[in-house]
C-alpha cells in the first residue's frame, strides 16, 4: 500500500531564633499566595462571590446560580469546595433570547429520559473562528430516532447503525459520518510485550516480497488506470464487491474507517496487490496526517501487498484462535517525501509537500478482519470502559468518576478524584495530572490506564500517596479529536497545547475549567504539589521529560535550576531502563510559552510543572 499524506518521524543563610525562622516562613507563604491571586487575575475573570451548596436543593432553589451559568457555552459542574461536582440545575432554553445567550445542549441526570430529552436544543451549535459548527448530539439523542438497547441503563441508546451512546458520549460534528460502532479489540493484554527489534537485512532480503512472489504469475492483468475503491463521502456503508468474471484479477481488498478513531480519506487500487491510501488530515486543518487507523477485509491469506514500514495489525481470527492482541507486521519499509509531479489526486494539494509511507505485509488469513493503526487506538469508548471498571471495584473513598465540563461536540470530560477521603483535606497538598491532548499519541492513554490502577490499588506505596496527596486527574483532554481520529487538533483546528494562557470558554472550554478549578483551589490556599500532562513522542526513544528552570537569562536561579530537575532525575534512577535523564529538558523555548506546563509553572506558580513524553518507539536503552 502506499499511504499519501503521513507525516511520520521514527528514531532510534541560616537563622538562629526559631522564633524568627517561623515568622520569616509565614511571611513567605503569605507573599506566595498574594502573588498567585495576583497574577489570577489575569489569567481569568475572578467570581465575584462564591457560595457553597450543601444539597441538591440548594441548586433548585438558587434563582442567581441561574444567572451566574446562563451565559456558560459547555456544560460546566458547580465546584462544591475543593473536591466535589455538582451537576447544574436544569436550564431548559425556552425563549429565542436564551438561545442566543446560551446555546449549550442540557441533559438533566435526575429526571426520567423522556424530560431529558425535552430538555435539549435542537439548534445547539459550537463556536469555530467565525463560523459556527453543528453537533449531532441533540439529533442523536432524539428520543423518536432511538430504540432502547436491552440490558443497557435507561441512559444509553443505540442509533440505526448500531452505535452504542450514552449521555456522555460519544458525540461529533453534525457533518461528519461515523457509520460503524467502536471496534472491541483486546487492548488488555495479559503479559507485557516485547521490545520490537527490526529483522536483519539478510532475512529482509531472502524473504518473498511484492516483486517476487508466485501470485504474480497467476493474477497478471494489468490495471489500466487507479481504481476509487474507498472513499470516506461517497462509500456505502455495507459495501459490496462485485465479483470479477476474470480469473486473473486478484480479489479487491475493502477499506473502511467510517468508525470511531478513523481516518482513511480514500483508496485507489493501482495494481493487483498494490494500493495508495489518502489520509484524512486533521478536521478543519490542511496538516496533521501521523495518526491513521482503518479496517481491511477481503485478503487472500500469504500473499504480499505492499506497504513497507513496521505496522501495528490486529486480526480477528488471531485474537479468537491465538488470544493475540495487536502485534508488528511488515517488511521492505520506506519514508520519503512523495514527488511533485507524482500528485495525480484531486484530494492532493499542489502547494503542500506529502510524504509517502511504503510497506509490505501478509495477511495470515482469507477472509479476515484486519485493523492496522499507527499505534495501539485508545478511543473515548475504551476510557469510558476503563472508568466505569475502576468505578465498579475500587472503593468510593478512594475513588470517584466525576465531570469537569462538556467538549465542544457535547463529550463529557472526566475528571478523576484520588485520595483517602479518611484523612482531613486540609492535611494534604494537590496533584494534577492530565492526557491526550494530543489525540494521535495514544500510548500517554495507556500511562493514564497503568497510573489510575497503580494509585488505586492495595499497594503500600499507593496507600501513602492517597494519604498525603489529591489526585485530580484529566484523563482525556482532547475527546472531540480522539473521536475522528485527529492527531492534534481539537475541532477548532487549533492545537489545545498552545492554548493555555488565555482560553476562551467557547473555543477552549475543557482548558478553560482546569484553570478556573487550580484558580478555586488557590483561593482556598489549597497547594498544588505538581501539573503533569503526558504526551507520546515520535522523534526520540524511551520516556523523558520536559521541565521548566527559568534560566535562560543573564542571571539564571540556581535553586530553581536544581529545583526543576529534582524529580526526573530520581525518576531515571527509579526506572534506568526506560527513563532517560539525558533526554530530559528544561529551558523554556518561546513557542512553547502556551503550552500547560509552562503557563502552570509560570502563571500558576506550580514548582514541579511537567510533560511527561513517552516515545512510540520503545527504549534504547540497555
Amino acid at each position: 500500500f502506499r499511504i499519501k499524506g503521513v507525516n511520520f518521524y521514527l528514531s532510534s543563610s541560616s537563622i538562629n531564633s526559631s522564633d524568627q525562622c517561623s515568622s520569616v516562613k509565614q511571611e513567605e507563604i503569605i507573599d506566595r499566595w498574594d502573588e498567585i491571586n495576583r497574577r489570577n487575575e489575569n489569567v481569568l475573570h475572578p467570581v465575584k462571590s462564591k457560595q457553597i451548596y450543601q444539597s441538591e436543593n440548594d441548586f433548585s432553589n438558587n434563582n442567581n446560580n441561574h444567572k451566574a451559568f446562563n451565559d456558560l457555552s459547555t456544560k460546566p459542574f458547580y465546584i462544591n469546595s475543593y473536591h466535589s461536582y455538582r451537576p447544574l440545575p436544569d436550564l431548559s432554553i425556552n425563549t429565542d433570547q436564551q438561545i442566543n445567550i446560551n446555546p449549550s445542549i442540557y441533559i438533566n441526570k435526575y429526571i426520567n429520559k423522556q424530560s431529558s430529552f425535552m430538555s435539549i436544543n435542537n439548534d445547539s451549535t459550537l463556536l469555530y473562528g467565525n463560523s459556527i459548527i453543528k453537533s449531532n448530539k441533540a439529533n442523536v439523542l432524539n428520543i423518536f430516532d432511538q430504540q432502547l438497547l436491552d440490558g443497557y441503563s435507561t441512559n444509553t441508546y443505540v442509533n440505526k447503525h448500531g452505535i452504542i451512546i450514552d449521555e456522555d458520549g460519544p458525540f461529533w460534528p453534525e457533518n461528519y459520518r461515523i457509520l460503524h460502532p467502536t471496534p472491541k479489540l483486546l487492548s488488555r493484554e495479559l503479559t507485557p510485550k516485547e521490545f520490537y527489534l527490526s529483522s536483519s537485512m539478510s532475512r529482509i532480503n531472502n524473504r518473498q516480497t511484492y516483486d517476487n512472489q508466485p501470485a504474480i504469475y497467476k493474477y497478471r492483468d494489468i490495471l489500466k488506470h487507479p481504481i476509487i475503491v474507498y472513499d470516506m463521502d461517497k462509500s456505502s456503508r455495507n459495501q459490496q464487491i462485485k465479483q470479477s468474471d476474470n480469473d486473473q484479477i486478484s480479489p479487491q481488498l475493502i477499506f473502511e474507517s467510517r468508525f470511531e478513531g478513523g481516518n482513511l480519506r480514500q483508496v485507489r487500487r493501482l495494481g493487483q496487490f498494490e494500493y495508495e491510501l489518502i489520509l484524512r488530515p486533521d478536521l478543519y486543518t490542511r496538516r496533521h496526517t501521523q495518526w491513521y487507523y482503518f479496517r481491511v477485509q477481503n485478503m487472500i491469506a500469504n500473499i504480499t501487498y505492499r506497504f513497507r514500514m513496521q505496522i501495528l495489525l490486529f486480526s480477528e481470527v488471531n485474537a479468537k484462535k491465538e488470544c493475540r492482541g495487536w502485534y508488528r507486521v511488515g517488511h521492505h519499509i520506506n519514508y520519503s517525501e512523495t514527488k511533485q509531479h507524482s500528485y495525480n489526486n484531486l484530494l492532493l494539494d499542489k502547494d503542500i509537500n506529502y510524504y509517502e509511507l511504503d510497506f509490505q505485509l501478509e495477511f495470515t488469513h482469507s477472509g479476515d478482519t484486519c485493523y492496522i493503526a499507527h499505534c495501539y487506538p485508545y478511543t473515548y469508548t475504551d476510557l469510558k470502559d476503563d472508568l466505569e471498571y475502576l468505578t465498579n471495584t475500587r472503593s468510593r473513598e478512594i475513588f470517584r468518576r466525576d465531570i469537569l465540563c462538556e467538549s465542544q461536540a457535547g463529550n463529557s470530560c472526566f475528571i478523576i478524584t484520588v485520595t483517602d477521603e479518611s484523612i482531613p483535606l486540609h492535611k494534604k497538598k494537590f496533584v494534577f495530572i492530565t492526557a491526550r491532548i494530543h489525540p494521535g499519541e495514544t500510548n500517554s492513554s495507556y500511562m493514564m490506564r497503568g497510573l489510575l490502577e497503580f494509585i488505586t490499588s492495595d499497594d503500600k506505596t499507593a496507600q501513602k500517596l492517597r494519604s498525603e496527596l489529591v489526585f485530580k486527574i484529566i484523563p482525556m483532554l482532547n475527546p472531540d479529536g480522539v473521536i475522528v481520529g485527529n492527531y492534534r487538533c481539537s475541532l477548532t483546528g487549533k492545537d489545545m497545547n498552545r492554548n493555555f494562557r488565555h482560553p476562551r470558554k467557547q473555543t477552549f472550554p475543557i482548558i478553560y475549567h482546569i484553570k478556573e478549578l487550580i484558580q478555586n483551589l488557590q483561593r482556598e490556599r489549597r497547594e498544588i504539589l505538581a501539573f503533569c500532562d503526558l504526551h507520546g513522542h515520535s522523534r526520540k526513544s524511551n520516556v523523558f521529560a520536559y521541565g521548566c528552570d527559568g534560566c535562560d537569562g543573564p542571571q539564571p536561579d540556581m535553586k530553581n535550576f536544581l529545583y526543576a530537575r529534582v524529580l526526573p532525575f530520581i525518576m531515571s534512577r527509579t526506572a534506568p531502563d526506560m527513563f532517560s535523564f539525558d533526554y530530559c529538558k528544561f529551558h523554556i523555548h518561546r513557542c512553547k510559552e502556551s503550552t500547560g506546563r509552562v503557563v502552570m509553572w509560570k502563571e500558576m506558580l506550580i514548582k514541579n510543572s511537567f510533560t511527561l513524553e513517552a516515545s512510540f518507539a520503545g527504549t534504547s536503552i540497555v
